[in-house]
């Protein structure tokens, strides 16, 4: 049987390069707040009298100007603002650099939503990045470049037990929070009627939604809607997300002038939770089931070369009903991989068995 070229590539960074993002997630992890506002400027205002003042010029998620004085040049207040301004810009600079290499990035207003969550404790606390957006951390954390990258508009946010937030909670619970970022953010309502509570929230105007999901119970219908406490929202209930979820790990999201520490499923957990996934989508013809299998794919021939063992533990931890949907999806893997990444292939249909 022809198999056809697999619809991507692979390109793994240089030892250089990697170098490179180490140093990144360094200066990322050592943030103790993210600050969303761009880097901006410090312009000296000489109409005061008694000397000239320091304002810094920065601009937030509306574009506009946001003006601030930072004290008379040269004092102490100045200092410190121009310190902070040469360290966002060396973050900005990072951001830069890695994208020109390569790496996967979000955009703008994805990052000022990851880096408010960031700094509300959600992924210190027990919130978990899923979805693509993970997807390109995942990549990036591995050393791989894949092209073409199949991107999202959505942010996925996973709840796996309590979230324990670092900072008190705004009054208007999640939704707030979100909209503490700038963006102007309204609830997402079902079709059911009379419509249940959200789970979703989308930025007026732009593609940009966030999603709130946490585990169907093993006893329990999956996508049903269930209160998230500790957010003051609700979240919709997947099946097989605590499998994915049980493991993590804490990496970068690079934006446009940001860097930002989240946590991520671990790769081996992710591939094979892929397989599952798309064998429950609905309609054979579902532009999902491409793109789950295609990550799948590329996370197998990536963790092929790296690390085998770890698709042996990720497979070993799948339960009987997991390996029953994740049979399904292997003719379209095989597809997939058989003409280009038959070592993978093979790996594969030995632990999805």
């Amino acid at each position: 049987m022809p198999y056809l070229k697999a619809p991507f590539t692979l390109q793994k960074h240089d030892m250089p390069v990697m170098a490179l993002f180490a140093n990144a997630v360094e200066l990322t992890t050592g943030q103790t707040q993210i600050d969303l506002l761009s880097p901006g400027h410090l312009a000296l205002d000489p109409r005061n009298r008694g000397g000239r003042y320091g304002v810094w010029v920065r601009y937030g998620a509306d574009g506009k100007p946001k003006r601030s004085y930072v004290g008379a040049e040269g004092s102490e207040q100045y200092l410190a603002a121009l310190a902070s301004l040469e360290e966002l810009k060396r973050l900005q600079s990072q951001a830069k650099k890695l994208r020109l290499l390569g790496f996967a990035a979000v955009e703008h207003d994805a990052a000022l939503v990851l880096g408010e969550l960031c700094n509300a404790g959600i992924f210190t606390g027990g919130g978990i990045l899923v979805g693509t957006r993970a997807f390109g951390s995942i990549l990036n954390h591995l050393g791989y470049k894949a092209t073409p990258f199949l991107s999202t508009q959505d942010v996925d946010i996973a709840r796996l037990n309590t979230i324990k937030l670092a900072t008190p909670l705004p009054a208007g619970g999640f939704a707030e929070l979100l909209k503490q970022t700038g963006l102007r953010f309204v609830p997402v309502m079902g079709l059911e009627r009379p419509p249940g509570p959200p789970t979703s929230y989308k930025v007026v105007g732009r593609d940009l939604k966030v999603d709130l999901l946490m585990p169907a119970a093993a006893s329990a219908r999956p996508y049903a809607t269930r209160s998230v406490s500790e957010l003051a929202a609700h979240a919709t209930t997947l099946p097989f997300l605590d499998y994915l979820t049980a493991e993590s790990w804490t990496t970068i999201v690079i934006g446009r002038d940001h860097l930002i520490p989240v946590r991520c499923p671990q790769p081996a957990r992710y591939c094979l939770h892929k397989l599952v996934v798309a064998a429950l989508r609905s309609g054979q013809e579902n532009p999902k089931i491409e793109k789950d299998t295609i990550q799948a794919g590329i996370l197998a021939a990536i963790l092929t070369e790296e690390d085998s063992a770890s698709l042996e533990d990720a497979a070993a931890a799948l339960t009987p009903k997991m390996t029953k949907h994740a049979k399904k999806t292997m003719l379209r893997l095989e597809k997939l991989l058989a003409s280009e990444y038959p070592a993978a292939l093979e790996l594969m249909q030995r632990l999805v068995h």
